[in-house]
């Protein structure tokens, strides 16, 4: 995901569900790679989706000219993890 927008603010995940369903072939236990490059003015901070069926660890914010990487885990059915694993600039 790339982020040009001024005001990027507060970007709501998709339920662990719906992530599992949006997968062709998507099985438990299976596991991805994340990046997010902020490009605006604002900082993106990715927040967990309203039923709380994928948990968040580590840090969810990506400033200004900043990549953020994270791994996403599907652990059930109805349940996922999103983990920050590192971060970077971005020119």
């Amino acid at each position: 995901l790339i982020s040009s927008n001024a005001t990027p603010g507060a970007q709501l995940v998709r339920t662990a569900a719906q992530m599992l369903a949006d997968m062709p072939g998507g099985y438990v236990g299976q596991s991805w790679n994340i990046r997010i490059t902020n490009t605006g003015a604002g900082t993106l901070t990715l927040t967990t989706d309203a039923g709380g069926t994928v948990t968040m660890s580590g840090t969810m914010t990506v400033p200004q000219n900043t990549f953020r990487d994270f791994i996403g885990k599907i652990v059930t059915a109805t349940t996922a993890t999103i983990t920050a694993t590192g971060v970077g600039t971005y020119s």
